[in-house]
C-alpha cells in the first residue's frame, strides 16, 4: 500500500463496490479494520470536506491522504466519532459521489455538535443490512440460491454457461460458438427482502438488482431484439449493439436502448415508475430521454425532469440517499434493505419531507438515529416492525 496512486485508485473502486477480494483485504489490513461495511462507513463519514467540484489540486491529494489516516485513528479510538450532519457540498470526484450526512425536514437544517451522541432507540435487538443473496430459477424450473455460491460452476444450458465469480457475481459466457444458436430458453434472478445481486448476461449487459426485485431474461439473446422483464429496481449497463436494440419491459412500461447506463424503479408495481439516464439514450414508451433526466410514469402520463442521478443509483453505490422526500418512500426503501416491516403510528408522518445520505452497511438502528437527530420522529423496533412515531 506504500503506492499512493495504488491506494487512492483502491480508495475509489471501494466506495463505488468495484474492489476484488484482494483490494478490499488490503484496504482493511490499511486501515486495522476487521469488517469491510464498517469501514465503507467512517470512510464516507470522514469525507465530509469541502473539496471542489473538479480535478483534485496538489493540496486536495494531500487532504485525501489526512482522510486516510483519520479514518485509522478513528478506528483505534474507544468510541467511534458521532458525525454532524452538514449542508450539502460538492466532494472530489474520486469520491465518485455528493456525500452528506444532513438530515432536513420542513426547511429546517440540524447542525450538530460532533460530541452529541445518537438518540437511543426501544428495540429488541438490532438488524444487520442487507448482503448479496439471490436465487436462480434455471429454464427447467429448478432453483438455485446463490448467497454462498462462489467461483461455482452452476449450469450449461444449450451451449451458455453459468458461474459465479469470487465477487458473487453471476455470469452468462458462450460455450465456443454453440451457444449463439440456443434457443430462447428464460432464466430469472430474484432477490428477497435484505437482498440485492449482480449479473452479466451473454452479451455482455450488467445488471445490479436492488432487494426485492427480479428480472427475467433468455439464456441466449435471439431475434432482432434483446428483451427482458424488471420487477422491482435494477441499475443496467447496457453492451452497445446498435442492430439488436435492449428492451426491459415491466408494468405499462417499455425503455428501448442501444446501449446505455440508467436505474429502473418499478417498485409501486407499476403505479410510478421511474426511469433514470446516466449515460446515452433511451425511449421510454416513445419520450426520449437525456443524460440527467428522470421520467415518471403515473397513470398512464410520464412527467421528465432534470435531476442529480447521484440520488437514483445510491443504492448501488452503498448508501441511502434521500432528496426530499416523504418519510413513507425512506421507509419503505429502509424496510426493503433490513426486511423490516412499518407501521406508522401518525398518518401526517409519512408526509413529511427528508434529505440526506446515511450508509446502508450499518445496523439499522444507526441509520433510524440519524433520522430521529431531527427531533421530529422517533422509532422503535418491536420484534420484525419498525414503528414510526411522533
Amino acid at each position: 500500500m506504500e503506492d499512493q496512486n495504488k491506494l487512492k485508485r483502491i480508495y475509489s473502486n471501494f466506495l463505488k463496490n468495484q474492489c476484488s477480494e484482494t483490494e478490499i483485504s488490503e484496504l482493511l489490513t490499511y486501515f486495522d479494520v476487521a469488517d469491510e461495511f464498517l469501514l465503507k462507513d467512517l470512510i464516507y463519514a470522514e469525507l465530509l470536506v469541502p473539496f471542489e467540484e473538479g480535478s483534485p489540486t496538489p493540496e486536495e491529494e494531500i487532504k485525501l491522504l489526512q482522510i486516510f489516516k483519520s479514518v485509522k485513528r478513528i478506528n483505534q479510538q474507544a468510541l467511534p466519532k458521532i458525525v454532524p450532519l452538514y449542508k450539502r457540498i460538492w466532494f472530489l470526484r474520486l469520491a465518485a459521489a455528493c456525500l452528506t450526512l444532513m438530515v432536513l425536514t420542513a426547511s429546517l437544517f440540524i447542525y450538530l455538535n460532533s460530541k452529541q451522541d445518537l438518540p437511543s432507540l426501544s428495540m429488541e435487538k438490532d438488524v444487520d443490512p442487507g448482503t448479496n443473496k439471490a436465487v436462480l430459477t434455471l429454464a427447467n424450473g429448478k432453483q438455485i440460491a446463490l448467497a454462498d455460491c462462489v467461483n461455482h460452476s452452476l449450469a450449461e444450458q444449450n451451449g451458455v454457461k453459468i458461474t459465479t465469480t469470487a465477487a458473487g457475481q453471476l455470469v452468462y459466457t458462450f460455450i465456443g460458438d454453440q451457444g449463439k444458436h440456443a434457443g430462447m430458453e428464460q432464466n430469472q434472478i430474484t432477490t428477497p427482502r435484505g437482498g440485492q445481486y449482480q449479473l452479466q448476461l451473454v452479451d455482455g449487459t450488467k445488471i445490479w438488482l436492488n432487494a426485492a426485485s427480479s428480472v427475467k431474461f433468455p439464456v441466449s439473446f435471439q431475434g432482432s431484439t434483446r428483451n427482458v422483464e424488471l420487477q422491482g429496481e435494477a441499475y443496467f449497463e447496457v453492451a452497445k449493439d446498435k442492430a439488436h436494440p435492449f428492451i426491459v419491459k415491466s408494468i405499462h412500461q417499455e425503455v428501448e436502448v442501444l446501449g446505455t447506463h440508467f436505474n429502473l424503479n418499478v417498485y409501486e408495481n407499476g403505479l410510478r415508475t421511474r426511469t433514470t439516464l446516466l449515460e446515452g439514450s433511451v425511449k421510454v414508451n416513445q419520450v426520449i430521454l437525456k443524460p440527467g433526466e428522470e421520467s415518471t410514469l403515473t397513470a398512464g402520463r410520464i412527467e421528465v425532469k432534470n435531476v442529480d442521478t447521484d440520488n437514483a443509483v445510491s443504492w448501488k453505490n452503498g448508501f441511502f440517499n434521500f432528496d426530499n422526500e416523504p418519510l413513507e418512500q425512506i421507509m419503505n426503501d429502509i424496510g426493503r434493505w433490513y426486511d423490516l416491516d412499518v407501521k406508522f403510528k401518525d398518518e401526517e408522518l409519512k408526509k413529511k419531507m427528508f434529505s440526506g445520505s446515511i450508509s446502508k452497511y450499518v445496523k439499522v438502528s444507526h441509520v433510524l438515529s440519524k433520522l430521529s437527530l431531527t427531533r421530529s420522529v422517533r422509532f422503535e423496533i418491536q420484534g420484525n416492525t419498525i414503528i414510526v412515531m411522533k
